[in-house]
């Protein structure tokens, strides 16, 4: 009896330690200047969390935000082995109005319950005329970065959302391959956008009319990052990720805890980086998942196959590609299920190949081989039935309705109404600016 009540007790206390192991905090500067750029931080540790309501502070310009970065560390004491998991979201302020303003309490959804972070008062004082662009930390001093300096690439501190950027830093240029063209002949366009600070993604928000041409887009070199100089000066010309022409991309985790046949993992994937999922590869294996080979004649550069991993990425990632605003919603939740499903997983595969290692190093190759392969299939398996899914929700540019997960049909079992969401607004003015009153209703 007194054993059982040991247990039950030991349960409640781990139960309670749980509940108490994560914690949800804000960090923010007390005092900034006007014209000032700051920083908020909201500080997720040891637990993922949903559904965050964040609030915007008064009396500052909301420039940036807020962004999510998630981060998960492995640690490993006298054997055993812990996971912890944090997430940071961050807003971007410029400072606007005087005054002490009051930041209200940001929540999240941390296993079902809420946890709240403490008001917390930011003073806004008059500008003392300094110039200080760079965005101040919550917990670090902000430092100046003056206007004649020339960024450092590799260099994060200068490479901020929050720098002072004109028009010698950040421009486009276009460039036509003839000046003077005839009917039918054909002229190249290259637009190329300049940077000298280290940027990772941009949209193009307009591009040029070409009035009386027939467009056609052409691939462009990727060797890349690309540097040019102008006037002296060194600019980024091109650095793209996750591009269309990505064959494979890994990631390689490290860790000196465990021997290395557990402790290597690369995280692996055919296609672009930003469709696919990433699976696990123990550097203990003893063979390549099978859909990761590649085989002549039968899958390969040349060769199609339904089991090769990146002709079936290949395959999606090309049907999304002109439909990307309405598909790549249905993309990114496959693709969130399968990383998450093998991030939380990575802790059991440790332990139980560390406990197989120390009976029988074949064991654990065996058993981390099989694992590891498996992680593959699941991911082949979870893109072939994404792939079906695509084809059917978004076939003839329609979206089917769905219900409860599973495509919503009438009493007589055939497919409810589909909605027709069209072409996007700006498609229709350009439309009518090309076409002036030719299609007006009278």
């Amino acid at each position: 009896m007194t054993k059982i009540k040991h247990i039950i007790l030991l349960s409640i206390l781990l139960a309670t330690m749980a509940a108490h192991a994560a914690t949800f905090r804000v960090q923010a500067p007390t005092r900034v200047e006007v014209g000032g750029k700051f920083r908020v931080e909201y500080v997720l540790e040891g637990a993922e969390g949903t559904n965050p309501s964040l609030p915007q502070l008064n009396g500052a310009r909301l420039l940036y935000g807020p962004s999510v970065s998630t981060s998960m560390s492995m640690t490993s004491i006298n054997g055993k082995t812990s996971t912890n998991y944090s997430q940071v979201f961050t807003m971007l302020y410029e400072a606007e109005t005087p005054g002490k303003h009051t930041l209200a309490p940001a929540t999240i959804t941390v296993d079902g319950k809420r946890l709240t972070t403490r008001a917390t008062s930011i003073e806004i004082v008059p500008s003392s005329g300094a110039h200080n662009p760079s965005p101040q930390y919550p917990s670090q001093p902000s430092s100046p970065v003056q206007p004649s300096y020339d960024p450092d690439f590799t260099n994060p501190m200068n490479q901020t959302a929050g720098n002072d950027v004109d028009a010698n830093d950040f421009f486009v240029k276009v460039s036509m391959s003839k000046e003077v063209v005839y009917e039918q002949e054909a002229v190249v366009c290259l637009i190329k956008l300049f940077t000298r600070y280290n940027v990772s993604r941009f949209h193009c928000t307009q591009q040029p009319t070409f009035n009386g041409f027939l467009i056609e887009e052409l691939p462009v070199n990727n060797n890349s990052p690309q540097l040019e100089t102008v006037n002296g000066k060194k600019y980024y010309t091109e650095r793209p990720t996750s591009t269309q022409q990505t064959g494979f991309s890994f990631v390689g985790q490290m860790r000196s805890a465990y021997p290395d046949a557990i402790g290597g993992v690369i995280w692996w994937t055919n296609d672009d980086a930003n469709m696919t999922a990433y699976t696990p590869i123990y550097c203990g294996v003893s063979a390549v998942p099978q859909c990761y080979e590649r085989i002549e004649g039968e899958q390969d550069e040349l060769t199609f196959s339904w089991k090769s991993a990146f002709w079936l990425c290949n395959t999606v990632s090309n049907m999304v590609y002109p439909y990307y605003e309405k598909m790549m919603p249905d993309l990114q939740a496959a693709q969130q299920e399968l990383e998450t499903a093998f991030a939380k997983e990575q802790l059991r595969v440790d332990t139980e190949a560390r406990t197989l290692m120390d009976e029988s190093a074949d064991r654990a190759i065996a058993y981390l081989t099989d694992y590891s392969q498996g992680a593959a299939d699941r991911m082949m398996d979870r893109w072939n039935v994404l792939f079906k899914y695509l084809v059917v929700k978004h076939n003839d540019m329609v979206v089917k309705a769905e219900e409860n997960g599973h495509f919503k049909r009438t009493q007589h079992g055939f497919g409810a109404a589909p909605t027709r969401p069209g072409y996007p607004e700006r498609y229709w003015r350009e439309v009518v600016k090309q076409t002036g009153d030719r299609y007006l209703m009278k």
